[in-house]
């Protein structure tokens, strides 16, 4: 069994609490359109053959190495044209969507989902969790396990999701009973509920541990000790 370290801004015990259920839509509409949607870019990926850059006004990919570029956008998939995170594993993308609105004069983020593609953009499914549906709770980082998918939100905090039959399950992880209360409150002013970064490691397996990876990690309540193994094992 693969073993899976979940990584994120701060690492303290985790609470996992009750999940959200979601029915997924589904995309196939226009053809991308040409030309690189912007210069403003929020991440890059590479699935073996194309590039995908997430920008603010679309997801734009090529597969000749930038000779050429297509988009995706609100008119042919996405959520949303502002593209906040990126991440891909073989075929299968996942696109973290924003977008801005402006209230009482002050342009304000909200997040708007997520889409997914397993055949580089022919069709799309939707996802809209509650965790990233409003004002602030933008996705800045997604990452896969064996079964999972892993967002770091801004307000929504950790999250992750998993397909039960045709429904996407998405569950918080919480770092502390504090963060949970102020999640649920709706504050989301304390600090353990914003994240920026998640990464999952599925690709050492037990037997087989290089010298710097992670066995386990230890928070004494004032340093965060990472203990690993002084020699790779065969």
């Amino acid at each position: 069994m693969r073993r899976i370290l979940i990584l994120a801004i701060i690492v303290t015990t985790l609470f996992i609490f009750p999940a959200e259920t979601e029915t997924i839509m589904n995309f196939s509409l226009d053809e991308p359109r040409s030309g690189l949607a912007g210069n403003s870019m929020g991440d890059i990926v590479y699935d073996g053959e194309y590039i995908w850059i997430g920008t603010g006004d679309g997801l734009s990919y090529s597969s000749d190495g930038g000779e050429t570029w297509f988009t995706y956008d609100n008119n042919n998939g996405l959520n949303s044209n502002d593209i906040s995170a990126l991440a891909v594993f073989d075929s299968t993308l996942w696109v973290a969507c924003a977008y801005t609105k402006m209230i009482e004069g002050e342009p304000i983020p909200f997040g708007n989902g997520f889409n997914k593609t397993t055949n580089r953009g022919k069709e799309w499914e939707s996802f809209i969790p509650k965790q990233v549906d409003f004002a602030g709770e933008i996705v800045y980082d997604i990452a896969f396990d064996d079964t999972r998918v892993w967002a770091a939100c801004w307000y929504g905090g950790l999250i992750h999701g998993w397909m039960d039959n045709d429904t996407m399950i998405w569950e918080n992880v919480f770092v502390s009973e504090a963060a949970r209360i102020d999640y649920d409150s709706g504050l989301y002013e304390h600090l353990d509920n914003r994240f920026f970064s998640v990464v999952v490691d599925t690709f050492c397996p037990k037997d087989k541990r290089l010298k710097n990876s992670i066995n386990d990690i230890v928070y004494d309540g004032r340093f965060l000790t990472d203990l690993m193994p002084m020699a790779f094992t065969p």
